[in-house]
């Protein structure tokens, strides 16, 4: 469940870095 939760928090990174708004993290 770890593993899942850690994917989950990369996605959300990446596709903030993608869109340029880091502040929705």
């Amino acid at each position: 469940m770890m593993g899942l939760v850690l994917v989950n928090y990369l996605v959300k990174y990446l596709v903030n870095l993608i869109i340029g708004s880091p502040a929705l993290i």
